[in-house]
């Protein structure tokens, strides 16, 4: 990534840019329009420390997020459930109004099939119980089998 700001800017209009203290990872906070209180994008390079990552999601809690759409995947769904988070639907690329570019690129890499997407909404400050852990995982195979093949 650039340390660019007016890069930074660019790719995250109405956005407020947080970037980890290695330049290696952080988050893009909606602040204007539609964008207020979604965290918009969430980047960590396998070079980060990993010890650094939740921090940079509690700062954009701090900062208002309060809403995500990610890459189904079992888990990124257990990360941000840590965090309060809770899936409230799980669409396909085509029910996305204005899906980034970025995520079309990876579905056509796939021959037009692809993930679906976690529309995910804080409900609480602490993590899950583990009622909520089990009543998911009936599902857990399904949804792995698509990131394996």
């Amino acid at each position: 990534m650039s340390k660019d700001p007016s890069e930074a800017n660019n790719r995250y209009p109405g956005c407020r840019l947080i970037v980890s203290q290695s330049g290696l990872s952080g988050v893009a906070i909606g602040l204007e329009g539609e964008r207020a209180g979604w965290l918009y994008d969430f980047f960590v390079s396998p070079r980060e420390d990993p010890r650094s990552v939740p921090g940079l999601l509690e700062l954009a809690i701090e900062q208002g997020v309060r809403q995500l759409v990610t890459y189904e995947h079992p888990l990124f769904e257990l990360f941000f459930s840590f965090f309060g988070f809770r899936t409230r639907a799980r669409v396909s690329l085509s029910q996305l109004r204005n899906p980034p570019p970025e995520w079309t690129a990876d579905v056509e890499a796939h021959a037009g099939v692809g993930p679906e997407y976690l529309c995910m909404v804080k409900t609480s400050n602490g993590p899950p119980n583990a009622s909520e852990f089990a009543s998911d995982m009936g599902n857990f195979t399904a949804r792995a089998a698509w990131t394996s093949a």
